[in-house]
Formats: structure tokens, sequence, C-alpha cells
């Protein structure tokens, strides 16, 4: 009896637009057989005639058969370690890998900055108009961070305190 140990594809990792690496497997394989074989029904002995030369049986003679049964019970363990040969395109994968999820970071990134920025601009433009949400809605804090500030070189409308000019005002050199 033989045992074959077949290993299956190796172990994948996929990381996204077609990235897909495969790293080092280790496979532990156990198995067990057994098997029982014997023939019925048992006979140890039979009688085999023994012929005269007219071909008449003249007696019987025992004869031993030889049959006995057969059992067996077998038990392995099989490991299969599996590495890539060419190392380089292994590394080559795991640096694309990196590149895949620093983007994919970025992207992320990217995402968050436009939707603060979009709250920002529409909160903004809510707070000038004196729009707002109530202190105790659940919408509240969306908005409670932005500050709308006077634009730069930009002149508000305001007053001045001029005093009326008065002739004591004046003073005469001396």
């Amino acid at each position: 009896m033989a045992i074959q140990s077949l290993q299956g594809n190796m172990i994948q990792n996929q990381y996204g637009n077609g990235i897909v690496c495969q790293g080092p497997m280790l496979t532990a394989s156990p198995f067990l057989t057994d098997s029982f074989q014997q023939q019925l029904p048992h006979e140890y002995w039979y009688q085999s005639p023994v012929y005269d030369d007219d071909g008449n049986v003249i007696y019987y003679q025992d004869v031993r058969t030889g049959q006995k049964d057969s059992a067996s019970l077998n038990w392995g363990f099989s490991i299969t370690f599996s590495l890539p040969l060419d190392n380089s395109l292994q590394k080559r994968c795991k640096a694309m890998a990196d590149k895949w999820l620093a983007i994919q970071d970025q992207n992320l990134k990217d995402k968050q900055l436009s939707w603060h920025v979009a709250r920002l601009k529409e909160c903004g433009a809510l707070k000038k108009s004196g729009i707002e949400f109530a202190k105790g809605s659940v919408f509240y804090s969306l908005c409670e961070d932005v500050r709308v500030l006077p634009k730069m070189g930009q002149v508000l409308p305001h007053r001045h305190e001029v005093p009326p000019i008065t002739s004591s005002s004046f003073s005469k050199p001396e």
C-alpha cells in the first residue's frame, strides 16, 4: 500500500487591484489505513484424490491449504514544506502590496479631507445666513467647531467717535 501526499495551491494573500501573493506553506497530513483479508470458508486441510493409471480414485490424501488470516494497521504522518524557488518575485509582490495599501490609505485621507472641507463650506454658509442646528440636536456637533471670520483685507462697516470741534480746542501759539 502506498500513501501519496498531494499539496494543493499555495496560500494566497489578495490585496485588491489584482495583487495576489503566495507565501511558503507547511502542510501536515496524518493518515491511517487498515486492511483485513481472509478466505472463507476456512479449510486448513482438504482431501486431494490420488488416481491410478486408469483414472480411478485410489484414496484421498490430506493436503494442507496454507490459508491464514491477514490483518494490518498502518499509520503515519506526512509533512510537506513548500517554498517558492524565486524569492525575488515574492519580494516584489510584497512591495506592490505595501504600495497598494499606502495608496488606499492616501485615498481614504483624501476622502476625509474632502468631507471636512465640504462640511466647513456648508456650515460656514449656513452660519453666515444665520442658520444653525439647535444645541440639543444630534447634528449640532457637525458645525460646532466652524467659525466665520472676516475675509482678508475686508473693511467691515464701522463708526468712529469724532469729538466736536470747539474754539477752546484750538490753542494759540504764545
